[in-house]
C-alpha cells in the first residue's frame, strides 16, 4: 500500500476551502476520471485554540491555525462535509500536529491534529468505501 505522502505527490494539489461554492463544484470537471484532490484545513477544534479560547483568546497569526491568510476554519466533522458537499468521497485522511506524539494525533484528531488532510475522489457508482464520521 503506497503512503499518503506518496499519493500525494501523484495527485492534483488542489484546495477548495477557499473557493466559493460554484467554484469548489467546478473544480471536478477538471479533474481526470482517476484523479485526486488533496486538502489541508486547519483544525480549530485543537487544544491550544481551545485552551486560547478558555481565556478569552483568539489572536490571529502568521502561521498556523489561525494564520490570518484562513479564510475559514474546520473540526473534523466540518471538513469532511465541506469535501461531500463539494461532491467527493474522501479515500484517505491524515493529520498533522507538533509538540505531540503521532500515536496521541491519530488517536484523538479533533483535539490534537493541527491539519486535516483529506484525499478525495469524485463519486463513482462503484460503490468504493468512504471514511465515516
Amino acid at each position: 500500500m503506497r503512503s499518503l505522502a506518496g499519493e500525494l505527490r501523484s495527485a492534483a494539489r488542489t484546495t477548495v476551502a477557499g473557493l466559493s461554492g460554484p467554484e469548489r463544484r467546478g473544480g471536478r470537471a477538471r479533474l481526470r476520471p482517476a484523479g485526486a484532490i488533496i486538502v489541508s484545513l486547519p483544525n480549530i477544534a485543537n487544544l491550544r485554540v481551545r485552551l486560547g479560547l478558555l481565556f478569552g483568546r483568539f489572536d490571529y497569526t502568521d502561521s498556523g491555525i489561525l494564520d490570518r491568510t484562513h479564510l475559514r476554519f474546520f473540526t473534523l466533522r466540518s471538513a469532511r462535509e465541506l469535501m461531500r458537499e463539494a461532491g467527493y468521497r474522501i479515500t484517505r485522511e491524515a493529520y498533522s500536529g507538533y509538540s505531540m506524539p503521532r500515536w496521541l494525533i491519530d488517536l484523538v484528531p479533533s483535539l490534537f491534529a493541527v491539519n486535516i488532510i483529506m484525499m478525495g475522489k469524485t463519486y463513482s457508482k462503484s460503490g468504493s468505501q468512504e471514511i465515516s464520521d
